[in-house]
């Protein structure tokens, strides 16, 4: 998981992760894009791409958690 202020506004979390989210595609658009891009290359890309997909929602699952309890 990658740092975050789990005491931010819930407005700057969602936007994090929002932002999170793209560019997770990106990196999947990537991939799909480029021809002959080496295996390890891509087995890098997949992997930062799980990463930032995983942190987001970790931060939207940090929101949800903050509405639940009140």
């Amino acid at each position: 998981m990658l740092y975050f202020d789990s005491t931010a506004p819930a407005k700057n979390l969602l936007d994090c992760a929002t932002k999170r989210i793209y560019l997770a595609g990106d990196l999947s658009t990537i991939v799909n894009e480029v021809d002959n891009l080496p295996t390890k290359a891509i087995k890098k890309m997949i992997l930062a791409s799980e990463l930032l997909r995983s942190d987001s929602l970790a931060l939207i699952e940090t929101v949800q958690n903050r509405y639940r309890s009140q």
